[in-house]
């Protein structure tokens, strides 16, 4: 999936989204922090999160792929 959004201009080659579909609504950048069994704090990462309307604009990006090959 994340090969399919970059080929698609959707994701930057680190799987970040384009702040223009962020701005959209269709996706967010959430850090998380990680801690170890004890407690204490290791690092934070940045996660994906895709929104119900970054859901649809996948979907339709994945119909349009399908039509795509039909015709092929």
């Amino acid at each position: 999936m994340y090969e399919f959004l970059r080929n698609k201009g959707v994701l930057m080659h680190h799987n970040e989204p384009y702040q223009r579909l962020i701005d959209q609504g269709y996706f967010r950048m959430e850090l998380v922090n990680k801690y170890s069994s004890k407690g204490l704090f290791i690092s934070s990462f940045p996660v994906l999160l895709v929104s119900s309307k970054g859901i649809i604009f996948i979907k339709e990006l994945l119909n349009e792929k399908l039509i795509e090959k039909s015709n092929e």
